[in-house]
């Protein structure tokens, strides 16, 4: 919003009501007031952004799945290049309609970036989306070679009766001209399954999540903290905690986890929106173009959290230039909002908690 809020200056300066405009708005006592004034001030100075609500789109998804292809294919059998390619093809997936062949083909062609990439269970979470949706028969088999070869690569080349699938599969592809070449292919697999000769892939893990710590007793006032700790005021020291016992070496004293958090716009094609994680082969929002999930539980939590509210809006706010401070507020707010039951009862608990005088407790909601 740096843009709108720079040429609403330029024109209060160019009109000469900088000042007096400053001088209204100082004089305004609630946010409400606040934020309808300013709205009528852009609306007076043309300023209101416009945007139109870049929707999923088959067109876009497969334009952007045929950018990740020519990436591919032209690649100098390098990572860089793979990542490229990788970010369109998750791109696509973004654009697509949900369920859709776009969809599918775009599972699809990000799953050779991936085996490619040593990220075999990834890839192989991708064919399996590919083949939930409405994926070409004469196509499935050149995935489920894919998918015996990252069975093998991790060490479970029989998992799930894999051959027999792959034969049937390979038989329907009746019009492709690479068909001999694919049955070369499997006929290679086979034999390195019958003569025991195969050697697992090093296989890209994810580091284990280390589990958060433990507060043996928790503090009645800091739910956070440990009882070992109390909250205390004076004028030296403003707010502050102190022991209330003796305290022993690597004691936790807080585990705090917070409120909200946002991933950054920047990060978006390669962590989970939810829990933040990094993730090669993340699911889109079903209705939105812009988040991503490593999990459809990750996408499930977020929707109930804020995303049932902010989908029809945050790709809005992205094309009229809004920063990251701005997504963020977005969330609390509407966090705050489903805690409290409404908008009226969350005005009447911030109301309550703006009362309080007492400075060692002034801000608490509870």
């Amino acid at each position: 919003m740096t843009y709108h809020y720079d040429k609403l200056m330029f024109a209060l300066f160019k009109a000469d009501k900088y000042f007096d405009v400053m001088n209204s708005f100082q004089k305004l006592k609630t946010d409400q007031e606040r934020v309808i004034f300013t709205l009528n001030i852009m609306w007076e100075n043309g300023l209101i952004p416009y945007a139109i609500n870049k929707t999923k789109n088959a067109k876009d998804s497969e334009r952007l799945r045929k950018e990740g292809n020519n990436i591919y294919v032209t690649r100098n059998s390098n990572n860089v290049s793979c990542i490229t390619a990788l970010n369109l093809y998750t791109k696509s997936i973004s654009m697509a309609p949900y369920p859709s062949l776009e969809l599918a083909l775009a599972y699809a062609n990000r799953s050779v970036v991936l085996y490619i990439l040593g990220l075999y269970s990834e890839c192989i979470q991708d064919i399996d989306r590919a083949l939930a949706l409405n994926y070409p028969d004469d196509l499935k088999g050149k995935l489920f070679i894919r998918k015996t070869q990252c069975l093998i690569a991790l060490g479970k080349p029989t998992m799930g009766g894999m051959i027999k699938k792959t034969e049937h599969w390979i038989s329907e592809m009746t019009l492709s001209p690479n068909k001999s070449k694919i049955e070369d292919k499997l006929d290679g697999l086979r034999w390195k399954i019958e003569q025991g000769n195969i050697q697992c892939s090093p296989v890209r893990s994810e580091e284990s999540e280390i589990p958060l710590p433990v507060i043996k007793s928790c503090n009645i006032e800091i739910p956070c903290a440990s009882d070992a700790v109390v909250l205390k005021y004076d004028k030296q020291y403003g707010r502050h905690v102190v022991a209330a016992r003796n305290i022993d070496a690597g004691e936790v004293l807080v585990v705090e986890k917070p409120y909200s958090l946002l991933l950054t716009q920047q990060m978006r094609l390669t962590h989970c929106s939810n829990c933040v994680k990094i993730c090669w082969a993340t699911i889109p929002c079903k209705n939105c173009s812009y988040t991503l999930y490593c999990s459809e539980q990750c996408r499930d939590i977020e929707w109930k959290k804020y995303h049932d509210v902010e989908c029809d809006i945050i790709t809005i706010m992205v094309l009229c230039g809004f920063r990251d401070s701005d997504f963020y507020s977005l969330r609390l707010a509407v966090l705050a909002v489903k805690e409290a039951g409404n908008i009226k009862q969350l005005r009447t608990m911030l109301r309550k908690v703006d009362e309080s005088d007492d400075p060692r407790t002034m801000g608490f909601s509870s």
